[in-house]
């Protein structure tokens, strides 16, 4: 039941928009991790 309703709430151009932050994410967070060597610059 739950899956059904979260399929409906969420549109095709929701879901593009989600995998377009997540993957600017991913190479920002590549980034940071090449050129400073740390996975979260200024925790670890």
């Amino acid at each position: 039941m739950i899956y059904i309703i979260y399929f409906f709430i969420m549109t095709p151009e929701a879901e593009r928009f989600n995998g377009w932050a997540a993957m600017l994410g991913f190479v920002a967070a590549v980034g940071a991790y090449v050129t400073t060597g740390q996975i979260i610059p200024g925790w670890f």
